[in-house]
């Protein structure tokens, strides 16, 4: 947790096997063939990778990157999804995946229609403390401020 000194993180005995095939010699492979990049990953990576990159970010925070970089070609390090949304909403700037583009089948999962009749229905109900929703609710502020 280097780079996550003032955060507390709760772990969770799991990965994301999209960003656990994000390995150092490919990074460094994709790091030679285009030199003048940014590499930006997301901090699900192994620490190795993490050491490798200009820029640790969320999505949100990735595209902030792109956004306020004056650098015209980035490398990404993540789920296939935000590569095509940075190249959608840059087409100006160049983008290069780390891997072979990978699909997170778990993100694919919930469907606007799973949400529509859990609200619907009112069903699927999560319940959590006061102290949680304060919490999230900081990260959701932050991240709606970016829309």
């Amino acid at each position: 947790m280097r780079r996550f000194v003032e955060k507390e993180i709760i772990l969770w005995d799991g990965y994301c096997y999209v960003h656990q095939q994000i390995n150092k010699d490919r990074v460094l492979q994709v790091k030679k063939k285009h030199s003048n990049a940014v590499v930006v990953v997301h901090p699900e990576c192994n620490p190795e990778v993490i050491d490798l990159a200009d820029e640790v970010q969320s999505t949100g925070g990735m595209l902030n990157v792109v956004k306020e970089s004056s650098s015209q070609e980035f490398i990404i390090g993540t789920e296939e999804g935000m590569v095509h949304r940075l190249r959608r909403e840059f087409p100006q700037k160049i983008f290069y995946s780390i891997q072979k583009p990978r699909i997170c089948a778990g993100m694919k999962n919930v469907t606007l229609h799973d949400l529509f009749q859990s609200l619907q229905h009112e069903r699927d109900k999560v319940v959590l403390s006061g102290e949680i929703i304060s919490k999230a609710k900081k990260s959701l502020d932050r991240m709606l401020s970016y829309v």
